[in-house]
C-alpha cells in the first residue's frame, strides 16, 4: 500500500514539473520500505546434483539370494598323512610245526618271503621238481631229493634223449619239505653245445652225440646235471607184447615199442641204432574190441580183433594182433516150489492140531515139511528166444545156510547122534530132475534140517552159476511146549 502512494506522488511531482525545465536530478533517496512479497513464481529446473553426502548407517541385511552356479572343481591337494594302523586281525590256526633247523630257535615262528626266512636265513630247499614237455601234474612230474647234500656234492642226474633238429622242455620248481615253493633264479648251461644246447629249460639237439647240461640253483650251491643223448631221427620201430594177446573181456596186456634210427623189416632182428627215451603214440584199430593208454598198455573191451601200433611223428611199427573173446557162462537160476511158511512145532507124543500150518513129528499136514527147490538152466538153443528147464544129473550141489540158527539150523550129515555137527549149514546134490529137497522141520538130530526155537528164520539158498535166493520161515512152538 505504501509502494503504491510514493509512486503517485512521484508521478504527480512528475506531471506538476513538466511545465519548467527539468532540473538536474536529485540524489537518490533512501529505499522505501519492503513490499510484501508477490505470490511464488513457478519452480525453476532441477540443478545439478550437489555432492554426495556422507554415508548414512549400514541397513540390516536383505533375504539370501538363490545360489550360484557351481564353479569348476579346483585341483586336488595333496594327500593328507597316513591314518594310524588299523585293529589286528584274528589270530590264525597254527600250523604243525615242523623240525628245527640247526641253530634255530625251534619256538620261532619264520615266514619265507623271497626264499628268505623271517630270521634272514636262506630257506632250506628240501627237493626240485622237473616238470616236462607242458606237464602240470605234479604226481607225474620227477621230484629231486636235495635235502642234506652238501654244497658242491654230486646230485642224481637226469637222462635225456632228444632227437637231431628235435627239443625237449623242463620246468623246474624248488620247494621246502613241506611242497612250499621258494623263488629262485636257475641258470642253465650246456658243456657240448654243438651237441645239444639249452635256454630256460629248454634242451634242443643240435648233432648226433652226448653233452651233459646243467641247471644251477643261484647262490645254493646246487647244480642238477641232465644226460643228454642226441639221436639221429626215428626210422623205425618194433612193437612186441609182453605176454599172450588173446584176451578175455576186461584183461589186459602191455605192448613194448623200441625206436631205431634205421627202418625195420623184421620185429625179429632189428636194424640200425636205439633210440632211447622217446615217447610213443599209440593207435587200435579197433577201439571196439581193444584200447591202448599213452604207456602202451592194452584193455579188451569186446569180442573181435584188433591191430595195436605204437607210432613217432609218420614212423609206424609193426603190428601186434589183439584176439578178445567172451568167456561162455552157464546160466542157472534157483526156483522153489515148496515153501513152508510157517508152523507149529508139537513134540513126539502130542495131539496133532487140526490146521493145515502145523508141524508135528517133522511132517507138515498135507504136504512134507522140507524146502523144496528145483536148478533150471536157461537153453538159448530152445525156440525162438531159449527157454529155462530143470538140470539134469546129480551133481548139482544146492547149499542151504541158516542166518538165524537158533531157530532152524542145519548139519551136512544125517542120522546124528547129537546136535554137535549142526554148525547152520548144509549141501545136497540134486536129483536127477534138478530138484533138491531139505527136511526143515525135524525136532531130533536125524536130518540135515532141525527145528531149534520158536521165531523167524531166514535162510540162503545158493548154488553155482545162479543168484542166491533168500526165504523166511515162522517157526512158533506153544507155550506149554519147550523146543528140542
Amino acid at each position: 500500500m505504501h509502494y503504491f502512494i510514493v509512486v503517485l506522488i512521484a508521478f504527480a511531482l512528475s506531471m506538476y514539473g513538466c511545465e519548467g525545465k527539468t532540473g538536474p536530478a536529485g540524489p537518490t533517496g533512501a529505499a522505501g520500505a519492503a513490499g510484501p512479497a508477490g505470490p511464488a513464481g513457478p519452480q525453476g529446473s532441477t540443478g545439478p546434483a550437489g555432492p554426495a553426502g556422507p554415508a548414512g548407517p549400514q541397513g540390516p541385511a536383505g533375504a539370501d539370494g538363490a545360489d550360484g552356479a557351481a564353479g569348476p572343481a579346483g585341483p586336488a591337494g595333496p594327500a593328507g598323512p597316513a591314518g594310524p594302523a588299523g585293529p589286528q586281525g584274528e589270530k590264525g590256526d597254527t600250523g604243525e610245526q615242523g623240525p628245527a633247523g640247526a641253530g634255530a630257535d625251534p619256538g620261532a615262528i619264520q615266514d619265507i618271503v623271497d626264499g628268505v626266512i623271517g630270521t634272514g636265513v636262506l630257506a632250506d630247499i628240501h627237493h626240485i621238481l622237473l616238470l616236462k614237455d607242458g606237464e602240470t601234474d605234479p604226481k607225474k612230474g620227477m621230484a629231486i631229493d636235495v635235502a642234506g647234500v652238501a654244497v658242491g656234492a654230486e646230485i642224481a642226474s637226469v637222462n635225456v634223449g632228444v632227437l637231431v633238429g628235435a627239443s625237449t622242455s623242463y620246468v623246474a620248481k624248488v620247494a621246502t619239505v613241506s611242497g612250499q615253493p621258494i623263488p629262485a633264479t636257475l641258470t642253465w648251461t650246456s658243456d657240448d653245445e654243438e651237441v645239444a644246447s639249452v635256454d630256460d629249460g629248454t634242451i634242443t639237439g643240435n648233432r648226433r652225440g652226448s653233452a651233459t647240461v646243467t641247471m644251477a640253483v643261484d647262490g645254493r650251491g646246487i647244480e642238477v646235471d641232465f644226460k643228454v643223448t642226441v639221436h639221429d631221427v626215428v626210422k623205425g620201430i618194433i612193437a612186441i607184447a609182453a605176454s599172450d594177446t588173446r584176451l578175455a573181456v576186461g584183461d589186459e596186456v602191455t605192448v613194448n615199442a623200441t625206436a631205431y634210427d634205421a627202418a625195420q623189416t623184421d620185429a625179429a632182428g632189428a636194424e640200425g641204432n636205439e633210440v632211447p627215451n622217446i615217447t610213443f603214440t599209440w593207435m587200435s584199430s579197433n577201439e571196439a574190441v581193444a584200447t591202448v593208454d599213452e604207456d602202451g598198455v592194452v584193455t579188451a573191451k569186446g569180442a573181435g580183433s584188433a591191430d595195436i601200433t605204437a607210432h613217432v611223428g609218420d614212423v609206424k611199427s609193426n603190428k601186434v594182433g589183439v584176439t578178445v573173446f567172451d568167456v561162455l557162462t552157464v546160466e542157472r537160476r534157483i526156483r522153489v516150489t515148496n515153501l513152508p511158511i510157517s508152523g507149529t512145532y508139537i513134540a513126539v507124543g502130542d495131539t496133532l492140531i487140526s490146521d493145515s500150518s502145523v508141524v508135528a513129528d517133522g511132517s507138515e499136514s498135507g504136504s512134507v515139511g522140507a524146502i523144496n527147490v528145483v536148478v533150471e538152466q536157461f537153453d538159448p538153443t530152445s525156440g525162438a528166444s531159449g527157454a529155462w528147464a530143470a538140470v539134469t544129473g546129480t551133481d548139482t550141489m544146492v547149499k542151504y545156510t541158516s542166518l538165524d540158527t537158533d531157530v532152524i539150523t542145519f548139519a551136512e550129515t544125517t542120522s546124528n547122534t547129537d546136535a554137535t555137527p549142526y554148525m547152520g549149514t548144509a549141501s545136497i546134490a540134486t536129483d536127477g530132475s534138478g530138484n533138491a529137497n531139505m527136511p526143515a522141520f525135524t525136532h531130533d538130530n536125524s536130518a540135515n534140517g532141525k527145528v531149534a526155537g520158536r521165531g523167524t528164520a531166514r535162510i540162503e539158498i545158493s548154488t553155482q552159476y545162479a543168484d542166491s535166493r533168500y526165504i523166511e520161515i515162522i517157526v512158533s512152538i506153544p507155550s506149554t511146549h519147550k523146543a528140542p
